[in-house]
C-alpha cells in the first residue's frame, strides 16, 4: 500500500511539474499561437507532456519507496 502511496504522490508531483512548465516549453517549441492549428499542437504537446512526466513521477516515486524501505529493513 505504501509503494501505491508513493508512486501516485510521485505522478501528482510529475503532473504538477508538467503543469507549471508547460508555458514556458510550448513557447519555446511552438511559438505565439496565433492559429487553430498552433492551438492543437499545443494541446498534443502537453497530452505528450502531462503523460510523460506522470509516468516518469509514479517510476520516481516507486524507485523513492523501495529505496527508503531498503534504507530502514537493516534499522
Amino acid at each position: 500500500m505504501k509503494r501505491f502511496l508513493f508512486s501516485f504522490l510521485g505522478a501528482v508531483v510529475g503532473f504538477g511539474v508538467a503543469f507549471s512548465v508547460f508555458p514556458q516549453l510550448s513557447d519555446l517549441i511552438v511559438g505565439p499561437v496565433l492559429s487553430d492549428e498552433e492551438m492543437n499542437d499545443n494541446v498534443a504537446l502537453f497530452l505528450i507532456t502531462a503523460t510523460l512526466l506522470t509516468v516518469i513521477g509514479g517510476l520516481a516515486g516507486g524507485f523513492l519507496h523501495r529505496c527508503w524501505r531498503s534504507k530502514h529493513k537493516g534499522s
